[in-house]
């Protein structure tokens, strides 16, 4: 029980009984005579001396025993040895034991390791005991706790190992949380690729559609665009993030009409609720007209209303278009050459007899001029519905003759050398430029050549007396695809309704039949080229445009290199 003793009382105590010890001895050095008292004297101080050694020592090995504890603790947990900090005292005065307490459902019974006063939920004078700052004022009456924890220095010692158990805990607490985090951020890392990896798989999707995408967030500001939306305006949009429409109608004056036609269907969208599904309008492009195929449509998954994040969707269907008409075309000129046929056909046969009946009467009543003069007339008549059904023949054949390669340039020198009588005739300056870099290239060369007559025929009927007629070859690179370009421009009088000059039978002459042009795209579109008529940059008159596609030849990677 010394040890639960506080050090003041042991030091009282010690000197204590130093000084009755001393009060004896002086009583009985008192007992004896003079000349013995100092030899006792002597002797008592040797004694007094020896017992105030060992009593010095043994206070001071009752100070320093817990004190050299702690310091061996200290290096220890230097050491990282922590154990020892968590392992009960020899001689540790079990508190079930000592007490006979049978609490089984108290939070110590039976533990070895656990310090009863440190531990909330005790079951300690008959009632349940708190947390160790609200108990400790009792447990230092208790006679368990003075026996384990004895003097100050002995609970400086038990509080050290207390601090140091919590810092294990809380350490060993620590590590656990250090490796939760760790796994939590490789389960972070590995989230990030995988949303990293959908993101760019989802991008590249998307820059994979042919249809352009604009998205739009709650407040129709633009947070995405694909490849094909720039590819489509002929814009780069990467400044337009974080733009509303209005932005970019001024920012891309090209595509202004664009942005400004979404612009307003968004609005019309916020007053009722109506978003576009499949409109096809044109517009003007960095100055083309396309036609764009245009859906609205609000972002899958989120509630519909005036607000919800928006996606347009469109298409430039220019082409489609122009093959949907082309499709249409050649339908109808389908439809009409078998018609043409049948009618050429038996028209064909009674003009022949009318021919015949006509010379015959021109050669047995030759000196009757009245006569004469309506054979004459119908002679001309004849000869005009034979052209008709020539030409209806001619659009209804399919195209025959074989591919050759040739030169582009001397086939038309060739078809121009062929008209000089008409040139002649009609007092015409004709122009000639001619690229000679253009490659051999493989045509029907029959059929060009005659489209190509038609073509000059008719810019010398529609010329002037003593006007002038250019014909010029080069290459151009247009609609993303390289061409041979025939360009035949007059000065004449123009022509007005552009778009009905290739339907059949529209013709402005009054001797024409409306097929010539007729037969002139059916060519063109047969070589898989274009024909297209504008008014001539140069002032009065026409320019005739025909393209042939120069993909297929050798010259034609080396051309796209250099352009």
């Amino acid at each position: 029980m010394i040890k639960s003793l506080p050090i003041r009382t042991k030091t009282l105590i010690g000197l204590f009984a130093f000084l009755f010890f001393s009060s004896i001895s002086s009583l009985f050095i008192a007992t004896y005579t003079q000349q013995e008292a100092w030899k006792v004297v002597l002797e008592v101080s040797l004694i007094n001396l020896l017992l105030g050694i060992l009593g010095i020592a043994a206070l001071s090995r009752l100070i320093l025993h817990p004190i050299s504890r702690i310091a061996e603790g200290i290096y220890r947990i230097h050491k990282g040895d922590l154990s020892s900090m968590n392992s009960a005292d020899t001689g540790f005065a079990r508190c079930w034991e000592v007490l006979k307490c049978n609490s089984k459902e108290c939070a110590v019974y039976s533990k070895d390791n656990l310090r009863c006063w440190t531990i909330a939920g005790t079951y300690c004078l008959g009632k349940v005991q708190g947390v160790y700052a609200q108990k400790i004022g009792d447990c230092r009456r208790c006679i368990i706790y003075k026996y384990n924890c004895g003097d100050e220095l002995y609970q400086l010692d038990d509080a050290f190992k207390l601090t140091v158990r919590d810092l294990t805990a809380t350490i060993s607490d620590l590590e656990k949380a250090k490796k939760e985090a760790l796994e939590y951020s490789r389960q972070l890392e590995l989230s990030n690729d995988e949303i990293n990896h959908l993101h760019k798989y989802t991008n590249n999707i998307l820059n994979s559609l042919s249809a352009g995408i604009i998205a739009l967030d709650e407040s129709k500001k633009i947070k995405f665009f694909n490849n094909s939306a720039k590819r489509i305006l002929g814009i780069e949009l990467k400044n337009i993030i974080g733009k509303r429409l209005d932005d970019a109608k001024y920012k891309y004056i090209d595509c202004g009409s664009f942005f400004e036609f979404i612009n307003n269907q968004l609005k019309e969208f916020e007053k009722d609720g109506r978003l576009l599904h499949n409109i096809e309008k044109g517009f003007i492009l960095n100055g083309k007209e396309v036609i764009i195929n245009i859906n609205i449509m609000p972002l899958y998954g989120v509630r519909y209303d005036k607000d919800v994040p928006l996606i347009v969707v469109f298409d430039n269907i220019t082409e489609q278009k122009r093959f949907y008409q082309e499709f249409v075309q050649s339908k109808k000129m389908a439809e009409l050459g078998i018609v043409a046929a049948k009618v050429a056909h038996e028209v064909r046969n009674p003009l022949h007899v009318i021919e015949g009946g006509l010379h015959y009467l021109t050669k047995e009543y030759h000196n009757d001029e009245k006569i004469a003069e309506i054979t004459e007339l119908l002679r001309d008549q004849v000869v005009r519905l034979d052209k008709v059904t020539g030409d209806l023949l001619e659009v209804s054949r399919p195209i025959k003759g074989s591919i050759e390669k040739i030169n582009i340039n001397h086939l038309v020198l060739k078809t121009l050398k062929f008209m000089d009588r008409s040139f002649l005739e009609a007092d015409i300056d004709l122009k000639i430029t001619l690229d000679e870099g253009i490659p051999d290239v493989p045509v029907y060369p029959i059929e060009l050549e005659r489209a190509l007559v038609n073509i000059v025929k008719n810019s010398i009927e529609a010329s002037n007396y003593g006007s002038r007629i250019r014909v010029t070859t080069g290459l151009v690179k247009a609609n993303e695809r390289a061409w041979i370009e025939i360009i035949v421009a007059d000065n004449g009088k123009g022509i007005q309704d552009k778009a009905s000059l290739f339907k059949p039978f529209y013709t402005t002459k009054p001797n024409g039949t409306g097929l010539g042009l007729s037969i002139v795209q059916k060519v063109v579109n047969h070589h898989k080229g274009e024909i297209k008529v504008d008014d001539n940059p140069e002032g009065a008159g026409t320019l005739i445009t025909m393209r042939l596609p120069l993909e297929g030849t050798a010259d034609y990677a080396q051309f796209n290199l250099n352009n």
